[in-house]
């Protein structure tokens, strides 16, 4: 059973699992940490090895008026940018890296569900939620 910790004010922030050897990258590359890369080949192989990329594209909508999608995709596009860790593929159009550029692919235990979320995402005003954010 996990409980929730609330802070005290001044507190500092306790970082997710894994997040700590995480740092930030150039403004032109996404990362892709290993338990993403093991989580996207899980996802793939179950799809029967078809040859997917896991795409991450910014959209409009969530709680703070932009959010970050994810979903496998058997087609890159003329303006995607492609990102290789450990045989995972993952895809990213040009305006979507150029806010999210920095950032690391990341996959953790969230609720008894695995999630993938951005570490060290530069976007500003990210929500709590960590899917949703606002420029």
């Amino acid at each position: 059973m996990s409980l929730l910790k609330i802070r005290r004010k001044g507190e500092e922030k306790k970082r997710h699992d894994g997040d700590d050897a995480i740092l930030p990258l150039a403004k032109d590359e996404l990362g892709v940490s290993d338990a993403a890369a093991m989580r996207i080949n899980e996802l793939v192989a179950a799809k029967n090895g078809e040859s997917l990329y896991l795409r991450v594209a910014i959209r409009g909508g969530g709680c703070s008026g932009l959010s970050i999608h994810y979903e496998f995709s058997s087609e890159k596009r003329s303006n995607d940018m492609i990102f290789t860790h450990n045989k995972a593929q993952v895809i990213i159009d040009k305006k979507s890296l150029s806010i999210l550029g920095g950032a690391t692919l990341h996959c953790r235990d969230y609720l008894g569900s695995k999630e993938f979320y951005l570490v060290n995402n530069p976007a500003a005003k990210q929500c709590s939620c960590g899917q949703s954010f606002a420029l």
